[in-house]
């Protein structure tokens, strides 16, 4: 996009809502957070007895009949969002074609690939429907199903800075007046492939995940879903809807340092953050005004220093008093919905509903120790809130939202 003449329109948040593992709602995840709790616990969705750990943020068991869990989880919160929006259909007021889906995921919906291995090690009867459940494409159909919608629908797999992309992605679909409206959003469940795949490159804690601690020592997987509902801010005032916020900036990049490791001077993630600012001060708003940032904050060795100095540097050079966490060690690493569920912890610390706290982080790193939110810290609306997340294969995304003004 290019924003160096005249302004694009705006482009505003109207609905939003999140499953994870403190439950169903986005209120049930942000009064977790704010009370400073963590939703890790023994897994029991399979047996991780021959593994280093055996704990996540595993979402309570929830009936989802004969469609994967991680849809389940998807429809729930597309419920939710767009209740909040005061939608019953996309289309709503609109042509087909101005509207979309932006979806994003990175495991699908494993567990029926899974079963399908276990079956014919077994030798049981193989049922072919099993591997068609499994494909991520499956589970958007589903959910497109389900919404009885038919437009265009992308599936972004941009590893864990997934979520961010596809929310960026609707933003650049309505801002290249491609459409008026896009549901953006993303889906996770725990899979005992993935979750034995990081566990076997230790770089899940067998502790506690200490987001920023000198003494992390790995990252928690996590469950959820989280969908947001993006319209053309003309569209949202000609239907008279309540606007959550604007986002006001989307940076996206990639580097090619290596396969899992960022880069040492995070030179992605600086592109990331300069891309989205520059689009905020182009519509007259000042990075200074950023009151929160929600980090990646993995609690790996090589992320958390890397991003530490990296917003550090940001901000002072913004001259922003931002105070910085990462909701990882309370709700886990939700992999390719992580941007989505945090991009949502976003808006409610915008709104004064929350403030997340670093909660487990004992021995701070001492470049962004001051920062840190600490437990009991009490929230209070902000004008800017900055989400960023970090990807395997290098990709990097930063999304600013801002308060709305219209």
């Amino acid at each position: 996009m290019n924003f160096s003449q005249t302004p694009p329109p705006k482009v505003v948040v109207t609905g939003m809502g999140a499953v994870s593992a403190f439950g169903v709602g986005l209120q049930a995840l942000i009064d977790g957070l704010q009370r400073g709790e963590s939703a890790v616990k023994d897994i029991t969705l399979f047996d991780t007895s021959g593994c280093l750990s055996h704990r996540a943020a595993q979402l309570a068991e929830i009936e989802h009949g004969p469609i994967a869990r991680s849809a389940k989880m998807a429809l729930l919160a597309i419920d939710e969002a767009m209740t909040g929006a005061d939608l019953k259909h996309l289309e709503d007021g609109l042509g087909a074609n101005r509207a979309a889906v932006s979806l994003s995921t990175t495991g699908g919906s494993m567990h029926f690939f899974e079963n399908y291995i276990r079956e014919k090690i077994q030798g049981q009867p193989l049922i072919g429907k099993e591997v068609a459940h499994y494909h991520p494409q499956r589970q958007t159909h589903d959910i497109l199903s389900y919404l009885n919608y038919q437009g265009p629908s992308s599936l972004v797999a941009n590893a864990c800075a997934s979520g961010g992309n596809a929310i960026g992605h609707g933003r650049d679909l309505i801002l290249a007046g491609l459409a008026d409206r896009v549901l953006v959003g993303a889906f996770e469940e725990l899979s005992e492939l993935i979750f034995v795949g990081f566990d076997r490159l230790q770089s899940v804690t067998q502790t506690s995940c200490r987001s920023f601690d000198k003494e992390r020592d790995g990252l928690i997987l996590g469950e959820g879903a989280a969908f947001l509902v993006l319209e053309s801010e003309s569209l949202a005032r000609q239907r008279g809807a309540s606007v959550i916020a604007e986002i006001c900036g989307y940076g996206h990049t990639t580097d090619t340092h290596h396969v899992t490791q960022p880069h040492p001077q995070g030179t992605a993630l600086v592109g990331a953050i300069t891309t989205a600012t520059r689009q905020s001060e182009s519509l007259g708003y000042r990075p200074s005004e950023i009151g929160y940032v929600n980090a990646h904050g993995t609690a790996t060795p090589a992320n958390d220093q890397i991003e530490a100095s990296v917003l550090d540097t940001f901000l002072k050079t913004v001259h922003s008093n931002a105070s910085v966490s990462s909701t990882k060690p309370a709700i886990g690493h939700t992999l390719g919905a992580a941007g989505a569920i945090e991009a949502c912890i976003c808006l409610a610390t915008m709104q004064g509903r929350c403030l997340p706290p670093q909660i487990n982080t004992t021995q701070p790193i001492e470049v962004i120790a001051e920062r840190l939110v600490a437990v009991g810290t009490t929230p209070k609306p902000l004008q800017q809130v900055l989400n960023v997340n970090l990807g395997f294969g290098g990709s990097n995304c930063a999304l600013l939202f801002r308060r709305y003004e219209g």
